[in-house]
């Protein structure tokens, strides 16, 4: 259910949809993989910027663009949200 819905989304807006699955260390927390899946995105991809979205996240409002998310302040190179906690969200972030 959710690989569509990412994918639509990329595809709407031009975006490359990757499921990194494949890249995952199981001989690590699973949290771990993350950086390595970015990584690979910047070296594979050529890519300015990461959109990293954890398996169990859906796109509710497609209308939005990345771009509109990312500030024009060149001196930002992260983006990250609070939860409901008000505590730093690991699940989607721009990089």
């Amino acid at each position: 259910m959710v690989g569509p819905n990412l994918q639509g989304y990329a595809r709407k807006h031009g975006y490359t949809f990757v499921d990194n699955s494949a890249l995952l260390d199981n001989s690590r927390p699973p949290a771990w993989s993350k950086i390595h899946a970015v990584q690979h995105m910047f070296a594979e991809h050529n890519c300015e910027w990461v959109l990293w979205m954890d398996a169990d996240t859906v796109v509710m409002n497609s209308s939005i663009t990345l771009e509109s998310l990312i500030p024009q302040d060149r001196n930002v190179d992260l983006i990250v949200t609070p939860d409901k906690a008000f505590t730093v969200s690991s699940g989607v972030w721009l990089i």
